[in-house]
């Protein structure tokens, strides 16, 4: 009777403990770094710029490129 009521109870602990589930990663930590280098680039939480509504503040002089218009002369021949 004493085992019967045990394992009945070991199976409904089972049945009712669930897997902890792994914490969303971010697929590509180095390119977040690159771009974001005081950001929280290992995971999704918080102050990760991909899923943070904040995060255009991340960005600052070192992390984005001036955009570079080249000049052209014309030069006309008489």
């Amino acid at each position: 009777m004493k085992f019967t009521l045990i394992g009945a109870a070991a199976i409904a602990a089972m049945a009712v403990a669930t897997p902890a589930l792994a914490q969303p990663v971010v697929s590509n930590p180095g390119r977040c770094a690159q771009y974001y280098p005081d950001a929280n680039c290992q995971n999704l939480g918080p102050g990760n710029p991909y899923t943070d509504g904040n995060y255009q503040n991340w960005r600052n002089g070192n992390a984005m490129m001036p955009r570079h218009v080249p000049h052209h002369t014309s030069v006309s021949h008489r």
